[in-house]
This record gives structure tokens, sequence and C-alpha cells, in this order.
């Protein structure tokens, strides 16, 4: 559901998509010992427990203006030069959740980042795995996009 908590008048020319100066993405990751039924249509069920000090050092990677080329499954872009601001993870006993701040993000890209992050806690990938997905002459890439259902819009300035 969406709660309008304040109405602007905006100029007519006015995108809501190409005049966001930062969005921010929540992936939720449900890690109890069972999986909710009623969670079930909101967060992503992880079976076993990553490491969550390894996706912590491999965000940290993620941080600045790269080319997320690789992380996405987008066919054409103007850009694929996108900058992250802060990326969060958050854990307690029944619950993981990753924050994605950004500048902007191409089709595909937060829930890549999040199952590559995933993967790397789960050691199925190594932790350097991130500097050779963004490296343009390798041809490593990310993850195959995380499930959708945990992927929530948080936020958007303008």
């Amino acid at each position: 559901d969406i709660a309008v908590l304040e109405v602007e008048e905006l100029p007519e020319r006015f995108h809501a998509s190409l005049n966001a100066k930062t969005k921010t993405y929540i992936y939720r990751i449900a890690i109890g010992d069972t999986p909710s039924v009623f969670e079930r249509k909101y967060t992503y069920y992880c079976f076993d427990r990553p490491n969550i000090e390894k996706m912590k050092i491999a965000s940290k990677k993620l941080i600045g203006k790269h080319d997320f080329k690789d992380f996405s499954s987008v066919k054409k872009s103007k850009s694929t030069l996108k900058e992250i601001y802060q990326v969060d993870i958050y854990q307690d006993e029944k619950e993981i959740q990753i924050t994605i701040k950004a500048n902007d993000f191409l089709h595909n890209m937060a829930r890549m980042m999040v199952s590559t992050l995933l993967e790397i806690g789960l050691d199925k990938r190594p932790m350097d795995v991130i500097e050779e997905i963004l490296d343009p002459d390798s041809l490593e890439t990310g993850s195959a996009p995380a499930y959708p259902q945990g992927l929530f819009l948080q936020d958007i300035e303008y």
C-alpha cells in the first residue's frame, strides 16, 4: 500500500524517474528456522546462514562510481556508469536487510548485487569477485538476479 504524505506542485516537465537524485532499495532475506507463511510474499527465504562479515567487506567494493553493466540485464542504455553512495547490511535473528542507495539503478542491478553478495556470504563466490565484475576488461558477471519478492523501493530523493 502507498500513503500520500506530502503533495507539491512541480514544473510541467518534471519526470519522476529522470529527475531523481538518489534512489534507495532495501532487500529483505528471511533466515529464521522456518519460512514465515505471512512474510513469504515480502522476503526471500535463505535456507543457509550467510557470513554477514564477508558480505559487508565485499559490499564496500561497490561504493563509488563504476560501470555496472555486468551487474545488469539491460540490453541498451545511455550509460551504465552509476554511483553507489551507501550499502548497509543489517541482521537480526530472523532477517537480513541489504539497503543500497545510488544515483540510479540499471535493470536488475540491485537484485544482481544482492545475489552476488549473498553468494559471497555463502562461500559460493570468492570475496574479490566484485572487483572482477566491475573491471571492464573482465568477463566475470554478477550472479543471476535475486528473487523479486524481497526487493522494495524505500526512498527517492529529488
